[in-house]
């Protein structure tokens, strides 16, 4: 079984397939020109492929993170390419990526949970 890094802030895991190399790429690229100050910890390991948000919801009790951002097979299929937030308490949302130094900042800092975020997101679950 996989791990995470321990006590690292705003991890950044693809969980989706290897099929998708040039939109990660290019996805991890744009994450970083719209992040400003807020490091992401990009964890891009073949082991974590396929893995659902409760597979790294345990993996993040484990590593004592209470949150990541991934990238799975619905952040390339949709146009948006929204990241699926886990936080260690089972809560998720899917944030585009133009919003996730913002979550992520404030997520580190305790200052808003995802459970906050969950009311501004649209119907169909997605902050934007």
């Amino acid at each position: 079984m996989p791990t995470l890094p321990s006590n690292s802030q705003n991890l950044l895991v693809r969980v989706a397939s290897n099929a998708h190399d040039d939109a990660w790429a290019n996805l991890v690229q744009e994450i970083g020109r719209l992040s400003g100050d807020t490091n992401f910890e990009v964890v891009d390991d073949p082991q974590f492929d396929g893995f659902s948000a409760d597979d790294l919801e345990r993996l993040l009790v484990d590593s004592d993170n209470t949150y990541a951002f991934i990238a799975d097979d619905e952040t390339f299929t949709l146009d948006e390419h929204p990241l699926l937030a886990v936080s260690s308490f089972g809560d998720t949302l899917r944030v585009v990526p133009a919003l996730l130094s913002g979550v992520a900042d404030n997520l580190a800092i305790a200052n808003l949970s995802l459970a906050d975020y969950r009311s501004a997101a649209d119907r169909d679950g997605i902050l934007r």
